[in-house]
């Protein structure tokens, strides 16, 4: 009943419907990373791993930045090699993609970022830092209720301590589903407010939160 309850919000969520219907990347770059987290923590097909990785890497620009939040978790598996392996391939894949944009454009940063690097879009002073703070209250404002729900929940049952959560958030699976919605926090705070609906910056971490109150829920209630 969770799962059937995650993926029914997951459909009627108004970002994710907004974006679809928008046209935009952030739904391939979404879906993605949705699939390389699965190739990396739950397929035995190691072959899903590389074009799921190429993918995600050549959707957008800040992937870079939520790669290495993605393969981190790897760490708590002891699985050092490979991490070393997969960053190698994330800045080969980077690498080729800015030598190509350099020859063929003669930048280094797409338009979208320096256009993002100036007004309207960037802003100065205490307005950066508003900005900054909202934008990283997007994630946390359009999973209100589910944030209420599980806060509730938790003072029922008493286990809302610090050691809980702790125990909780270092398990390796638990860990690699907090890793991108940190990364998109993250991201948030280092870019600020983006002009579109709210939570448009961090729908790659929707799903992501999506299935960590799935598990939070089950947890509190069994």
């Amino acid at each position: 009943r969770t799962t059937a309850a995650i993926l029914l919000i997951f459909a009627l969520f108004g970002p994710c419907i907004s974006e679809v219907a928008n046209g935009m990347e952030m739904t391939l770059f979404t879906a993605s990373g949705l699939a390389l987290f699965y190739a990396l923590y739950f397929s035995a097909n190691s072959s899903l791993l590389a074009p799921t990785a190429l993918i995600f890497l050549l959707t957008r620009f800040e992937a870079i930045f939520y790669y290495p939040f993605l393969i981190s978790p790897l760490l708590l598996r002891r699985q050092t090699a490979r991490v070393f392996i997969l960053a190698a391939f994330g800045l080969a894949v980077f690498g080729a993609e800015e030598v190509a944009r350099y020859l063929v454009f003669s930048e280094i940063f797409p338009n979208t970022i320096y256009a993002k690097m100036n007004p309207p879009y960037t802003k100065f002073g205490l307005m950066a830092i508003a900005s900054r703070l909202y934008s990283s209250g997007e994630l946390i404002a359009v999973n209100l209720p589910l944030i209420l729900t599980i806060i509730v929940l938790a003072v029922r049952r008493r286990t809302a301590s610090v050691a809980g959560t702790l125990a909780f958030v270092t398990k390796t699976e638990n860990a690699a589903v907090c890793a991108p919605i940190v990364a998109a926090i993250a991201f948030s705070l280092l870019t600020g407010k983006n002009y579109g609906y709210v939570g448009r910056m961090q729908l790659f971490a929707l799903p992501f939160a999506l299935l960590l109150f799935g598990m939070l829920f089950d947890a509190l209630t069994n």
